[in-house]
């Protein structure tokens, strides 16, 4: 993917997930907590390994 594609993209979900946190917001707010950021946490890992 190009990079104007991969902004696209990102600017999509970040509406996606505006409209759905209006609809349920308790949910969103788990579902960040308790996916979003343990994974985010380990991608970071990979990434720091790799970089040293």
């Amino acid at each position: 993917m190009k990079a104007g594609q991969i902004d696209n993209l990102n600017i999509g979900l970040i509406i996606v997930y505006a409209i759905l946190t209006f609809h349920f917001p308790l949910e969103i707010f788990i579902f960040s907590f308790a996916i979003l950021g343990p994974l985010h946490y380990l991608t970071e890992i990979n990434w720091l390994d790799k970089k040293n």
